[in-house]
């Protein structure tokens, strides 16, 4: 009897031991061990946005993100390592706009430049709410708003205008705003009421749903929006 529970034991700690083997190793928060990398410009409890710089050859310790866009002010060469697999070179070129997938990885800048980019991570992907009716900005003013990306969770919008341009009455779901361009836009609602809002550039902000229309101020405007699409429509009172 005591060989046979001995036997037992023997089998359920090597079963043990090989579930844990085959799991991939779970990274850590990026901006904890590559602060001089990441910098942390927006955080709450359904996002965080990172500005990360990379000079040629610098390279993180491994870390995790959530589901995440990533958008690269530079043409680059980032070479990702997942643990224990064979790092792959991804082309990032300026403007662009990539959607990505949970992911454990090091990060290295493979290239001759500065790799510098945003990242919008996701923490809770598929439950974003609800959204106020409206018309969509993109059908209201395609003037001013362009669809850079688009699936089941998020779209993101860029919105370029002129000083004096005017914007439509439309909607959002909650969304994330990386401003290129400072200024003022004056901002009007369904209701009557105005309001005037001030925008730095490089700072990141979070706006809930709104349906909202508006006219830019004396400065050139130029935002990134990342819509995180909602389960259902309610009016906004």
């Amino acid at each position: 009897m005591k060989e046979l529970s001995r036997a037992i034991m023997g089998v359920l700690l090597v079963s043990v031991v090989s579930v844990f083997a085959a799991r991939p190793a779970m990274g850590q928060d990026p901006a904890k061990v590559a602060g001089d990398i990441y910098k942390v410009l927006l955080e709450n409890d359904r996002v965080r946005v990172l500005e990360a710089k990379l000079k040629p050859g610098d390279k993180t310790a491994l870390h995790s993100h959530p589901a995440n866009i990533i958008y690269s002010f530079t043409d680059s060469k980032a070479k990702f390592t997942p643990s224990g697999g064979k790092g792959t070179i991804r082309p990032m070129r300026a403007g662009a706009v990539l959607w990505s997938p949970p992911e454990t990885h090091v990060s290295e800048n493979a290239g001759k430049t500065e790799a510098h980019v945003l990242i919008f991570e996701l923490k809770k992907l598929g439950r974003h709410g609800t959204q106020a009716s409206g018309a969509d900005p993109v059908k209201a003013d395609p003037a001013h708003f362009k669809v850079r990306l688009n699936n089941a969770s998020v779209r993101v919008l860029e919105f370029r205008g002129k000083p004096g341009d005017r914007f439509p009455m439309h909607s959002h779901p909650d969304y994330v705003a990386y401003t290129f361009s400072g200024g003022k836009t004056t901002y009007s609602f369904p209701d009557g009421k105005t309001a005037e809002r001030q925008v730095t550039a490089g700072n990141a902000t979070w706006n809930e749903s709104e349906t909202h229309a508006g006219q830019i101020g004396d400065t050139e405007t130029h935002t990134l929006l990342v819509e995180l699409k909602a389960t259902r429509t309610t009016p906004k009172k």
